[in-house]
């Protein structure tokens, strides 16, 4: 026999467990604490290695870069990488697909030894129309064969598991110095835990 309290408690229990859930901050900003800002397609991308705890602790380690970038220091390499992957994103985003959307959409992928994305999966759901358009993006880096420039462990390539996390209408305040609509940022070793 259940009494009103009784099912009235079980739902506020499952309200606020839903709640908490949605509001999960997922992955921490590596520049700073993320502002609202109005929904014109502002996108904030944080860029890092899962598994990049174990790949630091095997120093020299060089995580995967996107293409377009021949420089021979790995620190310049990363840098324009970054802004690479920017233009990409950017360039290929839907903005109709989005508009007035805000959310995060976490992904992963693996980039294999070849430089080819592999096992694009999606990490972290808030709108189901963000991640539709970022599952599409990735997919057309697929179908185009876009390789990356592989991951290194002591001077060999290795495949490398990489995440993202795209944060549409929000945007990192410390993070103009890249790009004015989106800013990529390789996370440091303290975010891996």
């Amino acid at each position: 026999m259940t009494t009103p309290y009784l099912r009235f408690g079980l739902f506020l229990a499952l309200l606020l467990c839903l709640l908490a859930w949605a509001f999960d901050p997922g992955f921490r900003c590596g520049m700073s604490a993320l502002e609202n800002l109005p929904p014109e397609g502002d996108l904030h991308v944080d860029a890092y290695g899962p598994s990049a705890a174990n790949y630091l602790n095997q120093l020299p380690a060089e995580l995967p870069t996107f293409p377009g970038v021949e420089s021979a220091e790995y620190a310049e390499r990363a840098i324009r990488s970054q802004k690479n992957l920017a233009h990409y994103l950017r360039t290929n985003i839907n903005e109709q697909a989005i508009a007035g959307k805000r959310g995060r959409v976490g992904i992963t992928f693996t980039v294999d030894q070849g430089g080819e994305v592999r096992e694009v999966s999606p990490t972290r759901l808030t709108d189901p129309a963000l991640t539709v358009e970022v599952m599409r993006v990735f997919g057309l880096m697929q179908g185009k064969r876009l390789r990356w420039n592989p991951g290194k462990i002591d001077g060999k390539t290795r495949a490398m598991e990489l995440k993202l996390q795209l944060s549409f209408g929000l945007r990192c305040s410390d993070c103009e110095g890249l790009d004015q609509e989106m800013a990529i940022n390789q996370m440091d070793a303290d975010h891996f835990g």
